[in-house]
């Protein structure tokens, strides 16, 4: 049967191995025995490294672990601060869908007894519930094939992500870096020998005093920068605030089309969005892989094709942020 179904979902796979970390504080969900890492930026676990629960300073088992949500279920509400120890992947936007529609299925088992003598009245069949799984599919799709790189910065509201406008894997060796100086003008200037765009921030002595807004905006009326490349803010940030000297860092996530997709063998993580209004999102996040993804993809539109994905764990409903 269909568990959900919705407009809007995203996925991802993972930027490179996982990162190791302990000591992550969790938070609980309510009053429940349910918890969730609340560094949301480590939220993707992986379940092949090692994984501790703390209730304080001892080890708990948990019930349950919910590897694509960050999120765990102990045997009881903890009498002292949930930590974590764990591995996480750091996730690589892949591309989004749209249209989707998930279905979970469960086996089941006939475990009648029949009873030893003849005669007897006529018993009910019984069946017990076997394994679930969960696969899904979706109308339209698109993927990411333009490398990317956020620029972040010490202030809030002074991060930039810069975007190529051209898709395909040349991209990941294009980098940006942030200079400081003395008394210097504000400046972008991108070098296709290095491959580097270099942005001379102005300086007021060895102030920088440049703010992000300044940069997309000096960015967006250079006609050959803007044609190259496209800033934006991370949600909810502005870009008002000053930035600061960063050292050249590389784009990721630039792809080829063709077998490059249809020979993605990562796991994805999915995130299936229910409810998107500003500050109620409500979330499914599972982890699966693709199945069927076209051998003539496009990378510069929606497609108008099904999409269909096969689970491999359980579906976890969340909101984000976690309340």
């Amino acid at each position: 049967m269909t568990a959900r179904s919705g407009q809007i979902a995203a996925l991802f796979i993972q930027a490179g191995a996982s990162t190791a970390t302990t000591g992550e504080v969790c938070t609980q969900v309510g009053a429940t025995a349910e918890y969730y890492i609340a560094a949301r930026a480590k939220a993707w676990w992986d379940p092949a490294k090692t994984f501790t629960v703390y209730d304080g300073v001892t080890v708990v088992t948990p019930l349950w672990v919910d590897w694509a949500a960050g999120m765990v279920t102990l045997p009881a509400v903890a009498s002292g601060a949930v930590t974590v120890d764990c591995a996480y992947f750091t996730p690589e936007a892949l591309g989004g869908v749209y249209g989707w529609s998930l279905d979970v299925k469960a086996n089941t088992y006939d475990v009648t007894t029949f009873p030893n003598a003849l005669n007897d009245p006529v018993i009910w069949k019984s069946y017990m519930l076997g394994l679930r799984e969960w696969s899904g599919q979706a109308e339209r799709h698109f993927f990411y094939g333009c490398a990317s790189v956020t620029m972040d910065c010490t202030l809030d509201n002074s991060d930039l992500i810069w975007t190529l406008k051209e898709w395909g894997t040349p991209g990941n060796l294009r980098s940006v870096e942030y200079l400081g100086g003395t008394d210097q003008t504000l400046e972008v200037s991108y070098n296709a020998g290095t491959k580097k765009f270099t942005v001379q921030c102005a300086t007021t002595g060895t102030t920088i005093t440049t703010t992000a807004a300044q940069i997309k905006a000096h960015v967006e009326a250079d006609a050959v920068l803007n044609a190259l490349v496209s800033l934006s803010y991370p949600a909810g940030k502005t870009g008002a605030a000053v930035v600061n000297a960063k050292a050249a860092t590389l784009m990721t996530g630039g792809r080829d089309a063709s077998s490059d997709f249809a020979n993605i063998g990562d796991k994805i993580l999915f995130r299936f969005y229910l409810n998107t209004t500003a500050g109620a999102e409500e979330i499914l996040s599972a982890v699966g892989h693709l199945i069927g993804v076209p051998l003539d993809v496009k990378l510069d539109a929606i497609q108008e094709a099904n999409l269909s994905f096969q689970g491999e764990g359980r579906v976890k409903y969340h909101a984000y942020p976690i309340t």
